[in-house]
């Protein structure tokens, strides 16, 4: 069974799509379970699936990482039952996601939260322009099921790669600057 988060539209959608096509059991959540069950009908009408109503809001690009990081950990946990858990990371994606459908802003902002604020609106420029395409995103999603070993994390698209290969960089030099302080607890 392959649990698919966010499924009504956009990645969501085009990866259970992609995944029925394929011959998988899906259960799918959803903020609009009608709207879920009625697009895959549509898109894949002789392929049945569970449908379940979730509804979750996150504002801060931090919820992403922490996601990242809890996935890393319950897939180690559920390993032992044959449970595969992979956490994806993309680049833009041509999706509804950025619009006032998809996304809920808060009616406050906070001045501390300027820097993110400000990436929003840039990322509300690139809205619908992204280079990122759903269903190929969802058919390289699908191509994890099979897989004996899958990946606990998949980054999708030029611009994900780039930003983890920095990332990787940055934590590297940290840990390489503070390396006498980070060895400084072990006994001799």
């Amino acid at each position: 069974m392959n649990l698919v988060t966010g499924a009504s539209k956009g990645i969501g959608l085009a990866t259970v799509i992609q995944a029925l096509k394929a011959g998988y059991a899906v259960a799918a959540t959803s903020r609009n379970v009608d709207r879920l069950a009625a697009q895959v009908a549509q898109a894949a009408p002789d392929q049945q699936a569970q449908f379940l109503p979730l509804e979750m809001q996150f504002e801060a690009t931090s919820i992403q990482a922490a996601v990242i990081m809890m996935s890393e950990a319950l897939a180690a946990e559920v390993a032992p039952f044959g449970i595969q858990i992979t956490a994806v990371g993309l680049s833009g994606v041509r999706t509804d996601f950025l619009d006032g459908r998809s996304m809920k802003r808060p009616a406050k902002r906070l001045p501390e939260y300027q820097v993110v604020a400000q990436t929003m609106t840039g990322l509300g420029q690139l809205n619908h322009h992204q280079s990122g395409d759903p269903v190929l995103v969802g058919q390289a999603i699908v191509k994890l099921a099979p897989m004996a070993h899958a990946l606990r994390r998949l980054y999708l698209g030029n611009w994900s790669v780039a930003a983890l290969q920095t990332k990787i960089e940055e934590v590297v030099n940290e840990v390489n600057q503070y390396l006498d302080l980070t060895q400084s607890i072990d006994h001799e």
